[in-house]
C-alpha cells in the first residue's frame, strides 16, 4: 500500500521505485532497484511478471489523484508503466476523490475498470469491521490490535482490510510500512 501523501511516493517514480523494492525483497531478487526513470519502467514490467508468477500481486494506492501532475510524473505517467493487459495474478487498487481530474484520465486509461464509491468509514463501524474479520478466522476479538480501529488514516474500508489482513495473518500493525522500511 502506498499513500500518496508519504515521502517518496508523490510521483510516478516513486511509487514505481518503492513497488521494486518490495517485489524485490519479497521475490528474492538479486539486482539492484534502478535509480534511470527509463530502466525504472522497464524493471517494473519484468519484476512485475516475475512477482505475478509467484503467487500474485496487489498494489493498493491511496488518494492516486494526489500524484503531482504538474511535473510530468502524475498519475497518467504512472498509468503508463501499468500493461494494458494486466498479468493474471496482478491486481491494482487506486483510491481516489470521484470527479478529481485523475479519475477521469484511470477511466480513461484501464478498459477494465470496476467503480464503486465509498465514503470513509466512522470508528465504530472500522471496530466492527475489524472484529468481524477476526471472528471469521475464528480469532477472539480481544485480538484486535486497537491502533486499527482507531488510526485515523485506515478510514478507508478498502485500506483497513488490508492492513487487518495483513494484522491477522502476522500479528503485526503496519501502516503505511513497505518491506523496504521494515527489513
Amino acid at each position: 500500500h502506498f499513500d500518496t501523501g508519504a515521502a517518496g511516493v508523490e510521483s510516478a517514480r516513486g511509487i514505481l521505485r518503492r513497488c521494486l523494492f518490495e517485489i524485490k525483497a519479497h521475490c528474492g531478487i538479486d539486482d539492484k532497484v534502478p535509480t534511470d526513470y527509463i530502466q525504472i519502467k522497464r524493471t517494473f514490467l519484468v519484476w512485475l511478471q516475475i512477482a505475478a508468477s509467484k503467487g500474485g500481486v496487489l498494489l493498493v494506492i491511496d488518494g492516486a489523484d494526489g500524484l503531482d501532475d504538474s511535473n510530468g510524473d502524475g498519475i497518467a505517467e504512472f498509468l503508463d508503466c501499468i500493461p494494458r493487459v494486466l498479468p493474471l495474478k496482478f491486481r491494482i487498487i487506486l483510491s481516489m476523490r470521484t470527479g478529481a481530474p485523475a479519475f477521469d484520465k484511470v477511466l480513461k486509461r484501464l478498459n477494465l475498470v470496476k467503480t464503486l464509491s465509498v465514503g470513509m468509514l466512522p470508528q465504530k463501524a472500522r471496530k466492527a469491521m475489524c472484529e468481524s474479520m477476526l471472528a471469521a478466522r475464528g480469532r477472539p476479538k480481544e485480538d484486535l490490535d486497537a491502533r486499527l480501529a482507531t488510526d485515523v488514516a485506515l478510514r478507508s474500508p478498502v485500506l483497513l482490510r488490508v492492513c487487518t489482513s495483513l494484522f491477522i495473518r502476522t500479528g503485526t500493525y503496519y501502516p503505511g510500512t513497505t518491506l523496504e522500511s521494515a527489513t
